[in-house]
């Protein structure tokens, strides 16, 4: 899986993670609304239904005690009994009141009519018989406290007393099977919410183990990458070796020719022998070098100079074939840096020969690449500047990531930018791009003060 595919995948994690951690969330918060305003709601209704039934068996109890006070009046002419009678009366109107708040629509207004004008009739009945017993006519006020007349109005009115509460009872019984109700869908619910957490976080896990699998397989693509560089690191510094040798005895034997030759034809032909092995070893030098790890050799100055030619000799190839030419070397004549020559090298190669591969395209007069080194009094800035254009910010953020590369398949590894800020990150430097050039711009910048 490439770069790319994983970026893909790792931003399908965050977002299954996001979207599972707020829908957990949303779900729960719901839900615990759902319940507490549930339990909120039966607390309230338990609290109404027991102030209505206190207050229906108080209505029940007054009425059965103003109906005692007022027979025992009728009875006795006593005024205590008339006054309790007073009392209770204020008590039984108060608690009649309360009902119709708490309960203003449990029974009809005919039924509510009916039910109050015969407790008006009866309390008018027992003021009469007990006035009558005031005035020592009691037999007249016990015969209408015992009348058929006020035992049908006392049986209309406990007939509505009973209905009412009997639609308070069945209205208690419909609250509470809604209670019951919004708790099974409260159940429900986080019965759904846990089948949906497992589902989610079986999705989130998946999609991390196949991360991590693939970040795994990318590991050790590339330590094979980087064995197979070292590999060839070492066969190529055992065919240096090989053939420097040989070359090293033409090249002698080539000079002595030259300096014993008088014929000017022979003496030419001699002389270009000399130069050609004369570039050959040099190659062959570079390739021994660059074959060497990174790690050994010590710091030391190194004419600038000398890196930026045994660089270009190495890319020499590369950049005839891609048909780029060095413009203009921008640095002082004898700038000498410290460094470890063979790991700055092996940067500037790649940075020659990345930019190279970028430009090829372009029409051949703007083919160019210019090299600049600028020293400071505890630093040095080298760069390396080709005729294309700025990378765009997509690209510029993934430029030294390992593996990234922007040239087609099989052309690139995206080692190279990686590799080579590890480099130079080695010697205490960084490499990084400039990102306010309007041409690609690849700047390394390494401390000058030895320690």
């Amino acid at each position: 899986m490439n770069s790319k595919s994983l970026e893909q995948l790792n931003k399908s994690l965050q977002r299954y993670f996001r979207v599972g951690i707020a829908g957990f969330f949303a779900l729960f918060l719901l839900i615990m609304v759902g319940f507490f305003g549930t339990i909120y709601q039966s607390y309230s209704n338990f609290n109404w239904s027991q102030s209505v039934m206190i207050a229906r068996d108080k209505v029940m109890y007054y009425d059965e005690v103003l109906t005692m006070s007022a027979r025992m009046t009728a009875f006795t002419g006593d005024i205590q009994w008339l006054q309790r009678y007073d009392e209770f009366d204020k008590k039984l109107e108060d608690e009649l009141n309360l009902i119709h708040i708490l309960s203003p629509n449990f029974i009809s207004e005919q039924e509510a009519f009916k039910t109050e004008e015969a407790n008006r009739m009866l309390v008018q009945m027992e003021r009469n018989a007990m006035l009558l017993a005031t005035k020592n006519r009691r037999q007249e006020g016990t015969k209408i406290l015992f009348s058929k007349e006020y035992e049908n109005y006392k049986s209309i009115y406990s007939i509505g007393i009973q209905q009412f509460q009997n639609q308070v009872i069945s209205f208690i019984d419909q609250k509470n099977h809604l209670l019951l109700m919004q708790f099974a869908l409260i159940f429900l619910g986080v019965i759904g919410l846990f089948l949906c957490s497992i589902i989610l976080w079986q999705r989130i896990f998946h999609n991390l183990s196949v991360f991590q699998n693939h970040l795994i397989l990318g590991e050790q693509e590339r330590e094979s990458q980087n064995v197979q560089l070292i590999l060839l690191g070492e066969i190529a510094a055992g065919i240096a070796h090989d053939i420097n040798s040989p070359l090293a005895v033409i090249h002698g034997h080539a000079l002595l020719l030259e300096q014993q030759l008088v014929e000017p034809e022979y003496k030419t032909r001699v002389a270009k022998i000399a130069r050609a092995t004369n570039h050959a070893l040099s190659i062959v030098k570079n390739l021994r070098d660059l074959s060497r790890k990174e790690q050994e050799g010590e710091e030391e100055w190194v004419a600038f100079s000398t890196i930026v030619e045994d660089s270009l000799t190495f890319s020499e190839k590369r950049l005839k074939d891609n048909g780029v030419h060095i413009i203009q070397r921008s640095f002082a004549f004898g700038l000498k840096i410290l460094c470890r020559p063979t790991p700055i090298k092996q940067v500037m190669i790649n940075l020659i020969q990345n930019s190279s591969d970028a430009i090829k395209h372009l029409e051949p007069n703007q083919k160019w690449i210019r090299i600049e080194a600028l020293a400071h009094r505890d630093h040095v800035l080298i760069a390396v500047v080709d005729s294309g254009k700025t990378p765009s910010p997509e690209v510029q953020s993934r430029l030294f990531e390992t593996q990234f590369t922007t040239k087609v398949k099989g052309q690139g590894t995206g080692l190279g930018l990686a590799l080579s800020r590890k480099l130079v990150v080695a010697m205490k430097g960084d490499l990084y791009l400039d990102t306010d050039s309007p041409n690609t711009r690849f700047v390394i910048e390494l401390p000058q003060n030895k320690t």
